[in-house]
């Protein structure tokens, strides 16, 4: 079983977002984010186990979360 996580801490941990004509960086805790996007993912397709997410689904479902976080109706669960 192949783990993605070494792959997936080398990137980047700023992203940025444009708002009001202004460029701002966004930290992420990356760990975290991927960490949660995983666990609903993995909810949502028991077949398939949080090992075999690679880092492309990771990401594409970690960028659902930020543009949450970024309209604001994003919270941290519990």
């Amino acid at each position: 079983m192949h783990d993605n996580a070494g792959a997936w801490r080398a990137a980047p941990l700023t992203a940025y977002v444009f708002f009001a004509g202004c460029v701002y960086p966004l930290w992420l805790d990356i760990d975290f984010v991927a960490g949660r996007a995983r666990a609903r993912w993995t909810a949502e397709q028991p077949a398939v186990s949080a090992d075999e997410l690679t880092v492309a689904q990771a990401v594409e479902i970690d960028a659902g979360y930020v543009q949450m976080m970024t309209a604001g109706s994003w919270s941290a669960p519990s």
